[in-house]
């Protein structure tokens, strides 16, 4: 029985939300441009994190190599 209703609900979830996809696929307006996220700034070169702060790190060791013979 509780089988029967997970099933049950997790199928209304993905018909409720084709719905919701379908409804707002038709109230877009089709001359509008798409949606789409702008471009990062290429202004600044990413220059990694600055050495005080890899100090700051207590928890942090540093690596050693090790045979594993």
């Amino acid at each position: 029985m509780a089988l029967k209703l997970i099933i049950i609900f997790v199928l209304l979830y993905f018909v409720a939300r084709s719905v919701g996809n379908m409804v707002q696929a038709i109230l877009q307006d089709p001359k509008a441009p798409p949606r789409v996220p702008p471009p990062p700034r290429q202004d600044q070169e990413w220059q990694g994190p600055t050495e005080p702060t890899r100090r700051g790190n207590s928890d942090v060791e540093d690596a050693r190599w090790e045979d594993l013979e």
